[in-house]
């Protein structure tokens, strides 16, 4: 069971995580990024998503995952290897709105979709996204460098 961090933590991300990421305004950035996928069915893409007032990792989940009691969340780590975020699946379930054709995934293919909120552009980081099971084991991990500049090119 996940600790009551890791669950606070999770609920915490989900109203911010939404915040400036719908709606039909202009996208505040423009990304570029590389990764390693994870190789499973269930963790099927990350990458960066841009907002209208921020940047978000983008995370889609397979649908039979966010529905199984076999998969208890999300952990995200940035490049220190220090858990930055994670989202409990149990307690989200149909709840993402995020449309996956709305915001694009590399090679991802129909699932939920979450957002784990960063920051404005410019951004940049290294993250490792990972599946966490029942038993609290990483079944599924990927990782992503990414580097997000205003839409302008200009800096703040």
């Amino acid at each position: 069971m996940p600790s009551r961090r890791r669950v606070l933590a999770g609920l915490a991300a989900g109203p911010a995580a939404l915040a400036g990421c719908l709606g039909d305004d202009d996208l505040i950035a423009r990304c570029s990024s590389r990764g390693r996928g994870s190789g499973s069915q269930h963790l099927r893409g990350v990458s960066p998503i841009r907002g209208a007032t921020q940047v978000a990792l983008g995370i889609v989940v397979s649908s039979e995952a966010t529905e199984s009691d076999s998969y208890r969340f999300i952990e995200i780590r940035d490049r220190d290897d220090e858990l930055v975020g994670s989202i409990p699946l149990d307690d989200n379930r149909d709840m993402s709105r995020l449309d996956s054709d709305q915001f694009s995934i590399s090679g991802a293919q129909n699932g939920e979709v979450y957002a784990f909120p960063l920051d404005r552009p410019p951004v940049h980081g290294a993250y490792t996204v990972s599946l966490i099971n029942s038993s609290e084991a990483s079944v599924a991990t990927a990782r992503l460098r990414f580097n997000c500049y205003s839409q302008d090119g200009s800096l703040p």
